[in-house]
């Protein structure tokens, strides 16, 4: 059975949350205010057992907390449409987490659901995992649109990986999420997009306006940003925020040479706060010369305590390597100090 502690909290996973559809909540719906419903992926959902979610789910009008997980199970644009009419009246909700990737919902349900997810104005957190569900510019269009008018938003997590974003979708994106002034966490993936270096500048220059925030996580990996791609990264994020504590930095596989290397090394150099690194540089064309700036460069922060380098596959030789060796024994050094390196 699942887990209700009384206090209003309850979660149902797999066979229980779908037995839910059917037969209801156990005891006090009314009573609700934070509800977490696991479904096993491809437990065949669909659009009948979405349509039959959203009708519990209307009768929950007090939630405040909601975590839904409906990975691979065939929702589709039908089933989106009605799970989004549900959230759309839920309008105490703070936190809201949706995984429904791989679900092909298309652009179709992701502007229903933007349609009804914009008018969330209580939110404070916010997951989405959208990922594989064949989701382009409009769809993105809109769902920035959404996002970009929760003011209230203080952590994102926003999952379009393994869509079909391109540059377009990606400059609205990135025009929204600088409307999120208070943001302290944001967590970003598109990689295996086409978003090109124009969607990266974008991106860039907006994320380096939210000067609240303190955790950042952009996964860009597969999207021929190349050198200048990388170099407005470097200059308009890690250029602007220098109160960062944790950064994670996921740019493989985007024909970045030393050129961009070089940038981004220089720019590491202001991040004096930061205590927490994942760099991914893996398949690009990066060189010696940017395997020794970019070491030199985060050897010099005192505060970091945690590396995870990946840097496999570029055009550093044997000499580059050692220069990341020996950032990862310098770090090792250090109090609490955990470094990893991928060569």
């Amino acid at each position: 059975m699942g887990d209700d502690d009384g206090g209003g909290r309850l979660r149902l996973r797999h066979d229980d949350a779908c037995q839910a559809l059917s037969s209801g909540f156990p005891g006090d719906a009314a009573g609700i205010v934070d509800l977490e419903l696991d479904f096993a992926a491809r437990s065949a959902v669909g659009c009948t057992g979405c349509s039959a979610l959203a009708k519990r789910l209307e009768g929950l009008g007090q939630l405040q907390f909601l975590t839904l997980k409906l990975y691979s199970n065939q929702v589709g644009v039908e089933g989106c449409r009605a799970l989004a009419g549900a959230l759309g009246a839920l309008q105490h909700l703070q936190v809201l987490t949706l995984w429904l990737y791989d679900n092909a919902i298309g652009a179709e349900g992701c502007m229903a659901l933007a349609e009804k997810l914009g008018g969330l104005w209580m939110l404070e957190s916010l997951t989405l995992k959208l990922n594989m569900n064949g989701i382009g510019d409009e769809g993105c269009v809109a769902l920035a649109g959404a996002i970009g008018s929760l003011r209230q938003l203080q952590d994102l997590a926003l999952d379009l990986a393994h869509n079909t974003i391109q540059k377009y979708g990606c400059i609205v994106l990135a025009d929204k999420l600088g409307n999120l002034s208070l943001l302290a966490f944001l967590r970003l993936r598109l990689n295996q997009n086409t978003i090109e270096p124009a969607g990266c500048v974008a991106l860039a220059e907006k994320i380096g306006s939210l000067q609240r925030l303190e955790l950042l996580s952009l996964d860009i990996f597969q999207n021929l940003i190349e050198d200048e791609g990388c170099e407005a990264i470097a200059e308009g994020i890690l250029g602007s925020l220098p109160q960062l504590r944790s950064l994670t930095f996921d740019l493989a596989h985007n024909m970045i040479g030393d050129r961009g290397c070089l940038v981004l090394a220089e720019r590491f150099a202001g991040l004096k706060q930061l205590e927490s690194l994942s760099l991914a540089l893996f398949l690009n064309r990066i060189g010696n010369a940017g395997f020794d700036a970019l070491a030199e460069q985060l050897g010099n922060l005192e505060q970091l305590r945690s590396l995870t380098l990946k840097v496999s596959n570029n055009s550093a030789s044997t000499e580059g390597n050692k220069a990341m060796e020996s950032l990862v024994a310098l770090i090792l050094q250090r109090p609490r100090g955990r470094a990893d390196v991928e060569l």
